[in-house]
């Protein structure tokens, strides 16, 4: 225990071989393969080491904090036997470049590549290269949701374990289900995501999309308004957005497909560096905190761009405030396209059918977990369940390192 900034810090001091059995575990879980423990066990070693080798302690008193700003430390309780084998097995082993420790990043899910430095920080690292990267296991095993058009023009996503699929045919060559029990409907494919209204058992609706429930692989955030969009960029960068956001585009993406430069009406979204963009969007959770994109390896789904062909010939762009919308049905009647509901519903020209917004709405499509530099933990486990040794899964995720004792 000791003064720190006139307050008293308990700190834990414990030898690293031991710190590591605390550490293992947590950050890819006790029960992975033997080498994907070994790979997580060198790689949370190195990173250690490094943190040790500094001038001067991060925390002024320590190295390292237990939490994912550095690597997460459950102590006694996150080991087990196949953790603590995992790490005598591989004890003073690190990962050096040049005679160097490396610096040996992870993260939960590359979504199928790796990140490059460039498009993390704005720098290449040598050792930190864009490689394939096998991340589908939890999307594989991933629970599947429906998308569906529920009474009173609601869309949103429910369950498929609540929904019996009807035989009965859409106009449009959709399904129709009904729900088997009172079922939520929520913004997103996720548990975490808050409902959008309630549907009683045995309401009849109609099955829009299959998706499987977000996860580490692959995942969808929003939809976020255009003004929700503009206050997130107003609070956390320099360059304010007038009004609210219209239109947002990916402008440039790096090596590996991540995004480096994001436009929102037509300008730059500057920040410090690329990684910048996971904490600057914030989602919602069910609980009513907020969360961060998952990656930056995403697409923008602008819900409210469209374009109509009106008599004539003529084209009508949306969002366009100065026109206004209306459905015209068969008897010739005018009304708002779906009722009061948000969105409606748009066939395009190729038969594709689309959920469409009636003012400016966004969603991001993402694919992984994490700022992606260096190693995948779900890829690692992949890996050594295809019989990949540890020194195998850390050459390919950290090319051009060595690994030795120390």
């Amino acid at each position: 225990m000791r003064v720190v900034d006139g307050k008293l810090a308990l700190i834990n001091e414990l030898p690293l071989e031991q710190y590591l059995y605390g550490v293992v575990g947590v950050e890819i879980g006790g029960s992975s393969p033997p080498e994907a423990l070994k790979a997580q066990a060198v790689i949370a070693r190195t990173y250690a080491l490094r943190a040790r080798s500094a001038n001067k302690p991060k925390y002024k008193v320590a190295h390292l904090s237990d939490s994912t700003f550095d690597q997460a430390y459950q102590g006694y309780k996150a080991e087990n036997d196949a953790v603590r084998r995992a790490v005598d097995a591989t004890s003073g082993m690190v990962l050096t470049y040049n005679g160097q420790l490396a610096e040996t990043l992870y993260y939960s899910n590359a979504g199928g590549m790796t990140a490059d430095g460039s498009e993390v920080w704005g720098n290449p690292v040598p050792y930190l290269k864009p490689v394939a990267s096998p991340d589908t296991l939890p999307h594989d095993s991933a629970p599947v949701w429906y998308r569906v058009a529920a009474p009173g023009g609601i869309v949103g996503y429910v369950h498929s374990g609540y929904v019996k699929t009807l035989q009965e045919r859409h106009p449009l060559g959709l399904s129709y289900g009904v729900t088997t029990t009172s079922l939520n409907v929520r913004i997103g494919p996720s548990a975490q995501l808050p409902v959008r209204t309630v549907l009683p058992g045995g309401t009849r609706v109609v099955l829009l999309e299959t998706v499987k429930e977000n996860n580490p692989y692959r995942w969808i955030a929003g939809p976020f308004t255009g003004e929700a969009l503009a206050e997130m960029i107003n609070n956390g960068t320099s360059l304010p957005v007038v009004g609210r956001v219209e239109h947002l585009e990916v402008a440039k993406r790096g090596p590996s497909g991540r995004v480096i430069e994001l436009r929102a009406n037509g300008l730059p979204i500057a920040v410090k560096y690329p990684d910048q963009y996971r904490s600057l969007f914030r989602e919602t959770t069910s609980s009513g905190s907020t969360v961060p994109l998952r990656s930056t390896k995403f697409d923008v789904e602008e819900m409210g761009r469209f374009a109509v062909l009106a008599a004539g010939g003529k084209t009508a762009e949306f969002p366009d405030r100065s026109v206004s919308l209306a459905a015209v049905s068969a008897s010739g009647g005018v009304s708002q396209p779906n009722g009061a509901s948000d969105v409606f519903f748009a066939l395009g020209a190729s038969g594709r059918l689309r959920v469409v917004a009636k003012d400016a709405v966004f969603r991001f499509h993402g694919a992984g977990y994490g700022h992606g530099l260096g190693l995948s933990q779900y890829g690692a486990i992949s890996m050594a369940k295809n019989g990949k040794s540890y020194n195998d899964i850390l050459q390919h995720y950290y090319p051009g390192t060595t690994i030795e004792k120390r």
